[in-house]
């Protein structure tokens, strides 16, 4: 069986040999041919290039289109209207006429505005301690009662009313009345001017006419100060100060008016550039009383 067997093996490698030799020598018949790649599915058709011909069909449309407006645009020009020249009238009076134009005309009357003492814009000047300092010297027993008042939240037509009923002087405390009713807190120093005119104000509240007396008193004060621009330096500007101070302390802007009174509304909301970036304070959170009427000198006799 051995021997069988190693027969059986010396026949197969015979027949792979012949099978060999018989492939290598009808290769030579059969044509040659290199693979260069593989066949494979196309995404995109070889022609025609459907993007460059849309970029060419899109340029040139918009061509067109701003070459057909510029066609339309120059046929339907109309031409420029020359600017009309008017002459001025001449006119030509008789004698009569120029006499009356020789005659001098009355000249006009001016009309008189009515003061208004109300705070109105927030653009006015804003008086340092210093200079509300240097004012008070300078100022009477009068003015000093009405600075004073001004720096404690009262307008000057408050003030003006003001008599010895609305002071609390147990208290310092003044109670105002009118279109905005509130109680303010006075300081120390207006306590004490007060108490100089027998607790009440230098002026009668009763005399219509105190409010442009007190203006004026204020005015005079003013020019005396020595003062830059004296014009500037009005009831309107000093109370503007105390409202400046107070908010530039952080009083929320919705109890500014419980000291003030009443504001505008546009007012009111344009003293918010002069508030703090921080989170509001009340009003027992802040200094009422400004710091030109903690003066020793102030109640000095005037």
């Amino acid at each position: 069986m051995k021997t069988d067997l190693e027969g059986l093996e010396k026949l197969y490698r015979e027949t792979q040999e012949r099978l060999v030799q018989l492939e290598a020598g009808q290769q030579e018949n059969y044509p040659q041919a290199a693979i260069i790649s593989r066949a494979h599915e196309s995404f995109k058709p070889i022609r025609p290039y459907y993007s460059r011909d849309a970029l060419i069909i899109l340029a040139g449309s918009v061509i067109l289109a701003l070459l057909t407006v510029w066609i339309a645009d120059y046929l339907t020009r109309k031409p420029d209207s020359k600017a009309a020249f008017a002459l001025p009238e001449i006119h030509i009076y008789n004698p009569a006429a120029k006499e009356m134009l020789d005659y001098p005309q009355p000249a006009a009357k001016p009309i008189e505005q009515p003061h208004n003492f109300a705070l109105s814009s927030p653009e006015l000047r804003e008086l340092s301690g210093h200079q509300l300092r240097t004012l008070l010297k300078v100022s009477n027993l009068k003015a000093k009662q009405l600075i004073g008042c001004l720096l404690s939240g009262l307008t000057l037509e408050e003030a003006a009313a003001l008599k010895k009923q609305h002071i609390d002087s147990e208290h310092a405390l003044v109670n105002i009345g009118g279109a905005s009713v509130r109680t303010l807190a006075i300081s120390h120093s207006l306590q004490l001017l007060l108490q100089k005119s027998g607790g009440h104000p230098a002026w009668e509240g009763d005399n219509p006419s105190i409010a442009d007396e007190l203006a004026a008193l204020l005015a005079c004060a003013a020019i005396d100060s020595g003062l830059t621009n004296p014009e500037e330096i009005t009831a309107d500007a000093i109370r503007h100060s105390y409202i400046a101070y107070l908010v530039r302390q952080g009083l929320r802007l919705s109890e500014l008016e419980l000291i003030t009174g009443y504001l505008e509304p546009a007012v009111l909301a344009s003293y918010r550039s002069y508030s703090p970036p921080q989170q509001g304070r009340g009003i027992d959170d802040i200094e009422l009383h400004h710091p030109a009427l903690i003066d020793p000198e102030l109640t000095n006799a005037s």
